[in-house]
């Protein structure tokens, strides 16, 4: 999903001056979320394993915490199949995960979400596989993985401390069911489908997946319920699946050919109804191959309490005489967004517009480091995100003048560019009483050699 999903820089032109006219352009030239900072120098120097990772012995271990996110893990179907997003590389992570638990200079590794894939699987594919529940299509997945499973097994045995930070893609995934697969696995959860975490003794440091900001796969508990659905489309009272689960099944599926949406609605400003989803929608079928009938109930779901076969069309608002209508599916999900953003424990309400930018481009959803978080708390000085599955560090200063930094841990899908990626933060206290923290983004290539692709240093009075 998320290398289909970015918008085109055109195609968010359109989006400004076509739907949300004036108002739009206001809307991006008053917000702080408008600017991340300045990335950081792109290094991609080789490095040894060992000057990054040096192994103290035994009866001491080292402050590195490690970060992971993005790793997709899907069930045997998907690999067999070719629609899985991780299969080649999970051998190098498991190879990581076994180098982690052999170290002692690390201390904690936190798993910033998507861990496991439930979202990534074709329309005319049952969703958990006919196994029936969450529960049972998850064991199915940890089969399909034993290595990178073990491996995570391993690195909580050996004494570091092991964090789950839930994704979007893994949003269902419940305590409960962690706890049965990761005996000893540390949780941080702070709303449903999301969570933050900040390491033992660092307050500054705040790291999550970072898809509560983003309109299209921030928890949903909402728009398919009344009062704002006429009827409950889902069997489930605690559902969160959002519409980024239907583009992920779409996405996944294969024979698709361009839609095109009608180019004389390019600079209408005078639209009715939910534009701004509307024309999100058209940029992302337009960066697919459609060619099923979009009338054709062929989207099998079996997830979250939705039981029903759905057609394209039933999640698509419809354009007639210059007004949108509200689709089947996610009625009313412009309007619900407010209250949503409350549901999720966002700090700082963002706008429509914002939320569909921030799941679409990678330097938006960073700059929710800054609103969320550098602009309102001046302890938070260290944001770590995954989602986007772009690697990268971004400097900036809070409203104190104070140096922040944002980094991204990336991803470990096999056509990631670049995949197989961590972020590591390594705090090493100063004579003065301060502390120092190195932030380095790396690529691991393979048991002795890692590339650095970023580093940024930090000071913490």
């Amino acid at each position: 999903m998320k290398k289909i999903f970015y918008l085109s820089t055109i195609a968010i032109l359109i989006i400004f001056t076509g739907c949300s006219g004036n108002a739009g352009i206001s809307a991006i030239n008053s917000t702080d979320s408008a600017s991340s900072g300045s990335l950081s120098t792109l290094l991609n120097q080789n490095v040894a394993m060992g000057s990054v990772f040096p192994n103290y012995g035994s009866g001491k271990r080292g402050n590195q915490i490690v970060i992971i996110s993005d790793t997709h893990m899907g069930d045997q179907r998907s690999i067999d199949n070719g629609y899985g997003w991780l299969a080649k590389n999970g051998e190098k992570l498991a190879e990581f995960l076994n180098i982690l638990t052999s170290n002692t200079s690390v201390k904690e590794l936190v798993i910033a979400g998507d861990l496991f894939d439930e979202w990534v699987v074709p329309m005319k594919f049952d969703t958990f596989n006919g196994y029936g529940s969450e529960s049972k299509f998850l064991d199915s997945i940890c089969e399909a993985n034993p290595d990178v499973i073990n491996g995570i097994k391993n690195v909580i045995e050996s004494g570091i401390k092991v964090t789950y930070v839930p994704g979007n893609h893994d949003m269902l995934v419940n305590q409960e069911d962690i706890e049965r697969i990761f005996p000893g696995m540390y949780q941080a959860r702070d709303a449903s489908g999301c969570g933050s975490y900040s390491p033992d003794g660092r307050q500054e440091i705040v790291i999550e997946h970072g898809h509560r900001y983003d309109f299209y796969n921030a928890p949903d508990m909402y728009s398919n319920r009344v009062p704002y659905s006429p009827v409950d489309y889902t069997d489930n009272p605690d559902a969160i699946i959002p519409p980024g689960f239907f583009v992920s099944k779409i996405a996944a599926s294969q024979g698709y050919k361009s839609l095109i949406f009608p180019g004389e609605l390019i600079n209408t400003s005078s639209l009715s109804g939910p534009s701004l989803y509307w024309f999100s929608w058209c940029v992302i079928l337009g960066g697919l191959h459609v060619t099923e009938n979009l009338d054709e109930k062929i989207i099998l779901t079996g997830i979250d309490g939705y039981t029903d076969v759905y057609a394209i069309n039933d999640l698509l608002p419809q354009y007639s005489s210059n007004n949108i209508s509200e689709p089947l599916l996610y009625r009313e999900i412009e309007n619900n967004w407010k209250i949503r953003q409350e549901q999720n424990h966002v700090n700082k309400p963002i706008t429509v517009l914002e939320g569909i930018l921030t799941g679409s481009i990678s330097v938006w959803c960073s700059s929710q480091a800054i609103t969320q978080y550098f602009n309102i708390d001046p302890q938070k000085r260290v944001v770590v995100f995954g989602h986007t599955h772009n690697a990268v560090i971004y400097t900036c200063e809070n409203s104190q003048s104070n140096k922040c930094l944002y980094a991204n841990s990336g991803t470990w899908v096999d056509n990631g560019n670049p995949t197989c990626t961590f972020a590591l933060i390594n705090p090493e206290e100063q004579e003065d009483g301060s502390t120092r923290e190195y932030i380095g983004v790396y690529r691991y290539v393979d048991p002795g050699n890692l590339v650095k692709m970023y580093e940024e240093t930090i000071t913490i009075n």
